[in-house]
């Protein structure tokens, strides 16, 4: 009996060249979600027959047109729009003019070009309403003046296109028509009338600004003459004629004043403290200022004297004439000592007395020259007022009278900031249609747009229809792609399985007549076996146990299984087909074998396996489903291991038939038995997310899933199959049969 698969590590070793274990891979959702380039690439080469058609029709067709179309020839004339030219009104316009933005005035008269009254004045120049290209015909040269005037000049505006250099100041006008002569006088014409509307602008504007002025001339006369006398009477009537030298002389008074006064006050204050030293009688400390200087000998004398009375008085007595001379002495330099500081201290009152004395003078002469400079000050603010008031009214006056002059002269002048650079000259080529590069655009545009709508539609496409798809957006190895077969044609499944691994042609077809049967069925034939050989070296050791399986029902996994096994059996495998899909069997109908006994029979214990296995052909015995079960999902997990453990014993290949993935636990059980697991999935039919939700499943039963297979894979689906059936051909129709 075969155990359950419950690790992936008693899986056997299946792997293809580059592919991991089945548990190792990612989950179909996460690769789904990754488009690389070469899933780019991909989209573009299966749809490059259509891309290649649409690009060749619309290149033609654009081509076609631009040499059908008539050509047009395009005249320019450059203009410089000079801002910083020199100014005719006056400084205050230069001053302006130089404030205004370059790319402002650029953008301001490129706008002017093209206004109604710029083009008009070039249509009656140039007389353009007569001309063969814009002349009214049929009912437009029965309408009314205004309405016909309006109609040219769109007419004439439309072709017109005004362009400016980047980085520069200069203005390429381009007048487009049907004859290149009225190409260069057009747009000689506009630049002409945009200068002289530019000129009468100005010189209308200039007239309006000279009126206007003059009109303001005579107040501001009148107000400057009132300014100017009242300065006049302020002058007379405060003494003033140069306030800034007569302000000079009263800071300099002031000035010395105040340094005098500084200086006596320091005076004051150093006879002061004198003073104080003085009156205290403290004659140690006369003694070391600066006044007692004159007493220091005379205290030293006195000291000398005492000295000597001192050693006197030892040696002799009072009453020694000696003694009595030297007390005399003595006293007399008390007496010299006393008056001389008398006289210092008498001497040092007095100058205190002065000094108080001049510094009370200076601060009153002080406080007088402050009030006299602040006086003078706001007499000198005022004048100055009257002044500035008197000048600027003269100033303006004057100011005003040469700009009136000015603009009567600059009314008759022509300014120098627009200037024709270039006139335009007779073009010798025409600028449209261009037939090379309207194709080659058009090949450009079309290529871009049929390939975003190819990929665009790759993407749209939620179905798997190619082996590339299978890898990128599954993370599974597309094992094989079985082209488009049709069982109309051969009913009898024994003879599809048979046709499907001999290039003989049926009994009784020879001639061109077998040819065309061997050519039909050499493709699928080749895809049949590369499906074996994949199977056959699909791991380390040879599988014996193989479960088919898709994820919905209707995707061709019976047909697919069939011929397989045919496969498997032609070429000398004793197989064993069964049939697990007890809810919906469909072997013993391809094969047209009876179904009165088959799997569930035996998993019921009715009949023994002996009696419930059909020969089919050689090397190829079927085991049909039987009877259709109740509880299929029970019984088949209950009785199925043991059925397959005996099939292995007796068979080199067991192929089994399961139910569909999605909805039922039925595959999950077989794929967990089996050692490999082939999924059928329908190119161009199956959504991705249903193929990922079934593979998800059988990922959780521990699956070892050998890969995908696309059936009826057509040209429309994956583009090799167009070599394909090129070369070997191929059933047409459609096969319904799961």
């Amino acid at each position: 009996m075969i155990e359950s698969r419950s690790e992936p590590e008693s899986a056997p070793l299946v792997r293809f060249p580059g592919e991991r274990h089945a548990w190792d891979r990612p989950e179909p959702e996460a690769a789904g979600r990754e488009f690389t380039l070469d899933y780019y690439l991909f989209l573009v080469k299966r749809q490059r027959w259509r891309i290649l058609t649409f690009v060749l029709v619309f290149t033609t067709l654009v081509t076609v047109v631009a040499l059908a179309l008539p050509k047009k020839y395009e005249a320019t004339v450059t203009v410089r729009v000079d801002p910083l030219s020199a100014p005719v009104v006056g400084q205050a316009s230069q001053a302006n003019n130089g404030q205004l933005n370059s790319t402002t005035l650029v953008t301001t008269e490129t706008k002017i070009v093209t206004s109604p009254a710029v083009v008009m004045e070039a249509i009656r120049n140039l007389n353009l309403g007569r001309t063969k290209e814009f002349a009214p015909k049929g009912a437009a040269a029965k309408l009314p003046e205004p309405e016909r005037s309006d109609r040219l000049l769109a007419a004439v505006t439309k072709d017109i296109n005004v362009a400016q250099p980047i980085g520069t100041v200069l203005l390429d006008i381009n007048f487009t028509t049907h004859s290149p002569q009225l190409s260069a006088d057009g747009a000689n014409g506009i630049a002409n009338a945009f200068l002289d509307q530019e000129f009468k602008t100005r010189a209308k504007a200039l007239e309006n600004s000279s009126r206007y002025m003059s009109e303001q001339l005579d107040a501001m006369r009148a107000q400057m003459e009132r300014d100017q006398m009242t300065l006049v009477r302020y002058e007379s009537t405060h003494d003033l004629v140069d306030p800034d030298a007569k302000n000079n002389i009263y800071q300099a008074r002031l000035a010395q004043i105040n340094t005098d006064f500084t200086k006596v006050q320091a005076q004051r204050m150093a006879l002061e403290a004198d003073d104080e030293i003085v009156q205290s009688g403290d004659l140690d400390a006369l003694l070391t200022s600066q006044r007692g200087a004159a007493l220091v000998p005379l205290q030293e004398r006195l000291l000398s004297d005492q000295r000597q009375l001192s050693r006197m008085s030892a040696n002799y007595g009072p009453r020694e004439p000696l003694y009595r001379q030297q007390a005399q002495i003595v006293q007399h330099d008390r007496t010299v000592l006393r008056r001389q500081e008398q006289h210092i201290a008498a001497q040092v009152q007095d100058q205190y007395r002065a000094a108080v004395a001049e510094e009370r003078l200076l601060y009153g002469a002080l406080t007088r020259e402050k009030a006299a400079m602040n006086a003078f000050n706001l007499r000198a603010i005022k004048y100055r007022q009257l002044k500035a008031a008197a000048d600027g009214s003269s100033n303006l006056y004057y100011g005003l009278e040469q700009r009136i002059q000015d603009a009567d002269v600059a009314a008759g002048l022509r300014s120098e900031d627009l200037r024709i650079i270039s006139a335009a000259r007779v073009p010798y080529k025409p600028v449209s249609p261009r037939p090379l590069l309207d194709g080659a655009l058009a090949f450009i545009l079309s290529t871009m747009l049929g390939v975003g709508a190819a990929i665009a539609m790759g993407l749209m496409d939620k179905t798997i229809s190619s082996p590339d798809q299978v890898e990128m957006r599954l993370g599974l190895p597309a094992v094989a792609s079985l082209p488009l077969v049709s069982l109309k044609q051969h009913p009898d499944a024994l003879k599809v399985a048979q046709y499907a691994t001999k290039l003989l042609p049926e009994n009784g077809e020879g001639g061109e007549r077998g040819a065309e049967a061997l050519r039909r069925r050499s493709s699928f034939r080749e895809a049949i076996l590369s499906l074996h050989t994949a199977v056959q070296f699909s791991g380390a050791e040879r599988i014996t146990l193989l479960a088919v399986t898709s994820s919905l029902p209707g995707e061709g996994k019976s047909t697919a299984t069939a011929h397989l096994a045919g496969a498997f059996a032609a070429l000398g495998t004793r197989t064993v087909l069964v049939d697990a899909d007890l809810r919906k069997p469909n072997v013993h109908r391809l094969f047209n074998v009876a179904n009165r006994r088959g799997l569930s029979s035996v998993l019921r214990g009715q009949c023994g396996l002996d009696e419930a296995l059909t020969p089919a052909f050689d090397n190829l015995t079927l085991l049909p489903s039987g009877p259709i079960a109740a509880a299929p999902s029970e019984l088949l997990h209950l009785g199925l291991p043991e059925v397959i453990d005996q099939l292995r014993a007796r068979f080199e290949m067991v192929l089994v038939d399961c139910p569909p993935v999605l909805g039922f636990a039925d595959a999950s059980s077989i794929a967990n038995l089996a050692e490999g697991v082939l999924v059928i999935v329908k190119a161009g039919a199956t959504e991705q997310q249903k193929v990922a939700a079934a593979l998800r499943q059988l990922r959780s039963a521990h699956a070892n899933l050998l890969g995908i297979v696309l059936n009826r894979v057509s040209e429309q689906t994956d583009a090799y199959y167009s070599y394909q059936s090129k070369y070997y051909g191929g059933y047409a129709g459609e096969d319904d049969d799961d």
